[in-house]
């Protein structure tokens, strides 16, 4: 069986094209396990989760190939991290496109390097691109397409590229509706499991030892060392990690506040917004990137009580905060200066008024608790779409206190404040849908659901809107003297008492990094 197949390969020189891909085929039916062929079925997207060395380019290759072939006058996008990803890899690579298809298959002048085209004799066109330039994938229409170590693409550009693919295969052929290959080694980042949990998409997954035959000894004999690892069950056994598993920021850190408790009173309110950096082209309006405002609360909470000389009992307290609101969303600098000024106009937490019967999760107008307390200080990174935001709200009477991260980058800031969180000391309401629930079901609020998906996932993350949020409030707080992972001598007195900015421990602080 082996020999006669073996045999084929010669032929396809002098077989006519059509002959030629169904030789191609065979041989690949002939090859292939049972995973590396195609699902049956309408599905849209087909996500291949294999380790190293599986087959993956193989796989994608031969499917694209064959339904190209078979499908006259037809088009094909190839897309990879890079241009020499998609080149040298999915056409030119020894797996490729190139390497499987039959030369006759090919019309003269056919394969064009520069721009990644190639022209079967059908009429078929199979285009390569590169997941770096997103743009190029908005204006061309196609049958299918196969996005080869879609994990691998930068992240700045992944989930433009991979949208903009899907919005590109969009054409039928007779009964076939568009279908999108995915072949990557997993790596945790949030695209794969959204990829994996969309309607339609079938899920294949597959080690690197299912293919150990036609891999070079020398090679397992190297990767052999990671078996057990992290690093081995994500590159070897394409294991999809749990993002939250590498983040820096756990979920479990976060407390639960229980509704039947209402909310506290807050001796401090602090707003933290993260500015669009750059207008980006999201869709023909020209949204602008992300802007994003988490509300945090101050309050005191007794840790417990000192016996002093006499008999007489000394309250002791601890700062905790609370996330009391969370968005994001696209929005240019005139209508990120109204809803800040609105924001800033509410007043947070009630003593009287129960959770449940406030307005949304905490987030109390005044006019209706007459209890709450307004935002006390609004924090805006002093650099970039920042200095227009706060130059602009200071003209109406809205101002702000500029952060400097004394040049950390955004890991360093989520380490320095990692402790934090990790103390116990930070806060968020329990979600009204938990309320009679046994303890153990209990849920934060669903609109806290993006602030905790993208902070415990960092830095892994596709985005850092809320988590700068996260980072400059808790910092402007610590190094304020209003939070610490001990007890300050501060709220060891009165627990309603506001804690004075820029006071630790009722000493001046020497050194404000912020200048103000």
């Amino acid at each position: 069986m082996t020999d006669a197949l073996v045999d084929l390969r010669p032929r396809r020189i002098t077989l006519n094209p059509l002959a030629a891909i169904a030789d191609m085929r065979m041989l690949w039916l002939h090859e292939a396990r049972p995973k590396q062929l195609a699902p049956p079925g309408d599905w849209l997207t087909w996500l291949n989760r294999c380790g190293r060395g599986y087959g993956k380019t193989r796989l994608g290759a031969e499917e694209i190939l064959w339904r190209a072939g078979t499908r006259p006058n037809t088009r094909w996008a190839v897309l990879a991290p890079t241009y020499n990803d998609c080149r040298f890899t999915c056409f030119e690579g020894e797996s490729g496109i190139l390497a499987r298809l039959p030369p006759v298959c090919i019309t003269k002048n056919g394969w064009n390097k520069s721009y990644l085209e190639l022209k079967l004799w059908n009429g078929s066109e199979i285009r390569g691109f590169a997941a770096t330039e997103p743009g190029r994938i908005r204006g061309p229409q196609f049958h299918g397409g196969w996005f080869d170590e879609l994990a691998a693409a930068a992240r700045e550009s992944l989930e433009e590229a991979w949208s903009n693919l899907q919005f590109a295969c969009r054409l039928r052929y007779e009964d076939f509706a568009p279908q999108i290959i995915i072949t990557t080694t997993p790596k945790p980042i949030p695209i794969i499991k959204k990829i994996r949990l969309a309607p339609g998409t079938i899920t294949t997954s597959g080690s690197t030892y299912e293919n150990k035959e036609n891999l070079a000894p020398s090679f397992f004999d190297r990767i052999v060392q990671y078996e057990g690892t992290r690093i081995g069950r994500q590159e070897i056994h394409g294991e999809e990690i749990d993002p939250e598993e590498a983040g820096i920021v756990k979920r479990s850190w976060f407390k639960l506040w229980p509704m039947k408790n209402g909310l506290p009173r807050f001796q401090l309110v602090i707003m933290s917004l993260d500015t669009a950096f750059k207008e980006k082209q999201y869709d023909k309006n020209n949204d602008p990137d992300y802007s994003a405002c988490t509300t945090w609360g101050v309050f005191n909470i007794q840790t417990g009580v000192e016996r002093l000389p006499g008999g007489v009992e000394k309250k002791k307290y601890r700062a905790n905060v609370m996330l009391l609101d969370a968005w994001r969303d696209h929005l240019g600098l005139p209508d990120l200066v109204d809803k800040v000024r609105a924001q800033s106009r509410l007043t947070f937490g009630a003593i009287e008024t129960p959770l449940i019967k406030s307005a949304l999760y905490g987030v109390v107008p005044s006019r209706i608790s007459g209890k709450g307390r307004k935002v006390d200080l609004i924090v805006i990174e002093d650099k970039a779409s920042g200095i227009s935001l706060i130059q602009t709200l200071a003209k109406h009477k809205v101002f702000v206190h500029p952060y400097n991260p004394d040049g950390a980058d955004k890991v360093m800031r989520l380490h320095i404040v990692s402790h934090i969180p990790n103390s116990g000391i930070v806060w968020i309401p329990e979600s009204r849908s938990t309320i009679d629930m046994e303890p153990s079901d209990k849920k934060f609020s669903a609109w806290s659901d993006e602030f905790l998906d993208e902070v415990c996932t960092q830095p892994n993350a596709d985005y850092w809107d809320y988590t700068d949020t996260f980072t400059q409030a808790l910092r402007v707080l610590v190094d304020k003297g209003i939070l610490s992972v001990t007890v300050p001598k501060a709220y060891e007195k009165d627990p309603d008492a506001s804690p004075p900015p820029g006071r630790r421990g009722g000493r001046r602080r020497r050194h404000n990094p912020y200048g103000s």
